[in-house]
């Protein structure tokens, strides 16, 4: 199936049902799943802007999360799409559009410096020791891009790409692995 064909289903709200329900659908490997998650329920603490409803919220983050299979047949989602905001910044919107890569097949090491208890340990994290990990992270990011470049979004936010930015072909895989490897971080949601 091609980055182009999208998605066989769409499942809205990642609560306990919607990931089992997602999960399934997607075990035997013919369909392409996404999982859309709508973020916290914000009803007892709706900021202004949120409630005025007349305008963009450029106050609030959503926390949105989203989750897909790089490819059909790998069972439940491997990538998670983060967005966040808008958050003000002018007269413009700002968003954080990120890719994470759920399942990695790198491995890092934790080892003993010495043997001196409380010395800090040598950690390498291993990022991309196995190849297919940034083809995966690369792809999602191809995905993201097209979107986040589009209205409305584009439309609050002049559809200005910070990173990495528009000197960066969509399709140009090469460079955009190089922009990986130098920005990739982890962290814990």
């Amino acid at each position: 199936m091609s980055e182009k064909a999208g998605y066989d289903i769409v499942v809205v709200g990642g609560g306990a049902a919607g990931c089992v329900v997602a999960a399934r659908l997607s075990e035997d490997g013919t369909r392409r799943v996404l999982l859309l998650e709508a973020g916290p329920d914000h009803r007892a603490l709706m900021p202004a802007d949120v409630r005025d409803g007349w305008r963009p919220t450029t106050g609030h983050d959503w926390d949105y999360d989203a989750w897909a299979q790089t490819s059909a047949g790998m069972g439940p989602p491997d990538l998670q799409y983060i967005v966040g905001g808008p958050f003000a910044d002018g007269d413009r919107g700002t968003f954080f559009i990120g890719v994470a890569l759920l399942k990695p097949a790198s491995r890092g090491t934790v080892r003993l410096r010495s043997a001196d208890p409380s010395a800090a340990p040598r950690i390498d994290p291993g990022y991309f020791r196995e190849p297919r990990d940034l083809g995966r992270l690369a792809n999602g990011l191809i995905r993201i891009r097209e979107p986040a470049g589009t209205d409305p979004i584009a439309g609050l936010s002049r559809g200005e790409e910070l990173a990495p930015g528009p000197g960066i072909a969509a399709g140009d895989r090469h460079r955009l692995r190089q922009w990986i490897r130098r920005n990739a971080w982890t962290y814990h949601s």
